[in-house]
């Protein structure tokens, strides 16, 4: 059987850009359309970096009088997903200004599993 060999290669087309040239560590990016989310280790924050304005805007991770940390950021569509250090699941449109809680598993669970009736 044959092989095919390529007689070159190609460089993808496209342009580089600096989304965060901070000092301290910036991690963990993940892209869906014009967003990108990261988490900015150095301030415990997720930020996300709007590719159609050149905005890069950090979300609050300080909640009352304590400062949480915030990890494992993704996006999707406008939404940014990320862990609180209180091992909540938390969800922020960037197009309002509230973040959603979301209930972690295996605490406050309801006391039947859909199509099961009641858990052990």
């Amino acid at each position: 059987m044959p092989a095919v060999v390529p007689t070159s290669a190609t460089t993808p087309s496209g342009v580089g850009v600096t989304i965060n040239a901070g000092l301290g560590n910036q991690s963990d990016p993940h892209v869906s359309q014009n967003l990108a989310a990261y988490t900015d280790l150095s301030s415990g924050q997720i930020r996300y970096y709007n590719f159609l304005t050149a905005t890069d805007l950090a979300i609050s991770n300080v909640t009352g009088n304590e400062v949480a940390g915030d990890t494992l950021a993704d996006v999707y569509n406008n939404s940014v997903v990320f862990t609180r250090q209180t091992s909540l699941i938390l969800s922020r449109s960037i197009s309002t200004y509230p973040v959603m809680r979301y209930k972690p598993l295996g605490r406050d669970r309801p006391d039947t599993i859909p199509g099961k009736g009641e858990r052990p």
